[in-house]
């Protein structure tokens, strides 16, 4: 199976937007991405700790939406740590946020 990623974004909400309407948005952004490219399988970020426990719930909230969709989709799916994901895309464990969108953005943007 070719392993590659095949397109990267931001799936952009309204944060005036309730948050119920927002993760409805997201879902429909990653069903029609799944639906355009027809991929065989999907990597989602695991989860991580953070010292905000609101950001924290935010995010496992769209991280369960992501799930949903792929399983609907019937992809395999692959869980990779944050540490794993920065050193693929910029070949350092400890990167900031900044590096991996510039090394995201240079490669698919």
């Amino acid at each position: 199976m070719d392993h590659r990623m095949v397109a990267a974004g931001v799936i952009r909400t309204d944060r005036k937007r309730p948050f119920e309407q927002r993760l409805l948005e997201i879902a429909g952004g990653l069903r029609g991405l799944i639906r355009e490219h027809v991929p065989e399988s999907a990597a989602v970020e695991g989860v991580f700790y953070s010292a905000n426990v609101k950001t924290a719930l935010k995010l496992a909230h769209v991280r369960g939406v992501a799930l949903l969709a792929i399983a609907e989709a019937g992809l395999e799916m692959a869980e990779y740590s944050p540490l794993e994901v920065k050193t693929s895309v910029v070949g350092y464990g400890r990167a900031e946020k900044s590096q991996v969108k510039l090394m995201v953005g240079s490669c698919c943007g």
